[in-house]
């Protein structure tokens, strides 16, 4: 969805910016435009690391991931990945907390030989707590658990293995079993048979 998202708000006034050479659209549009943009960047890499987290649930535990992961349990991360993009981009953006100038100046559109540019101009702070809560600490969770999952794969590949080692053992055993049930002796001769 935030991809969608992306393809459909974010890059046709984009598109347009770099025709044009200039922010051809509403001045009060370029902030929106920029808000969006952080906010779909974000939830996608936030949509990620709660991919990652469902995938990680189920391989640790596949029995109990019907009870942990509930449809509505699934909803509440989906509002929560897309809550937290919003606030990290509507919310400060929209209130001017990016802004590395906010006394100077109150708006990103910048005025370059009379042609108006739509640039984003972040300040120390909100790049920094930006990019930790929708970046460094989705990407460092997403690395755990994908580590976590290659490990159980492993662990479940080896259990395998061993088990596919023993079958046949267990099929000769069953073979030698079934062929004599009672554990007589073979008849070789019709003597024998008489002192049965």
């Amino acid at each position: 969805m935030s991809d969608l998202m992306v393809g459909l708000v974010v890059m046709p006034p984009a598109m347009l910016n770099e025709l044009y050479g200039k922010w051809v659209l509403d001045d009060v549009f370029c902030c929106i435009w920029y808000s969006f943009d952080v906010m779909c960047c974000s939830a996608s890499i936030l949509n990620l690391c709660v991919i990652s987290l469902d995938r990680y649930l189920l391989i640790i535990s596949p029995l109990k991931y019907k009870l942990r992961m509930t449809s509505c349990r699934a909803l509440g991360l989906i509002l929560a990945t897309w809550t937290l993009a919003a606030l990290a981009s509507f919310l400060p953006i929209e209130m001017g907390w990016h802004d590395p100038d906010f006394e100077l100046q109150s708006s990103n559109l910048t005025s370059m030989s009379e042609e108006k540019q739509c640039r984003l101009l972040v300040s120390l702070p909100y790049a920094l707590i930006a990019s930790c809560l929708t970046f460094f600490l989705p990407s460092a969770a997403i690395s755990f658990t994908y580590c976590r999952i290659l490990l159980a794969a492993r662990k479940q590949a080896v259990q395998v293995a061993s088990l596919t080692t023993n079958v046949p053992n267990m099929s000769e055993d069953h073979v030698q079993v079934s062929a004599n049930p009672h554990n007589c002796q073979p008849v070789t001769h019709i003597c024998d048979l008489c002192k049965l």
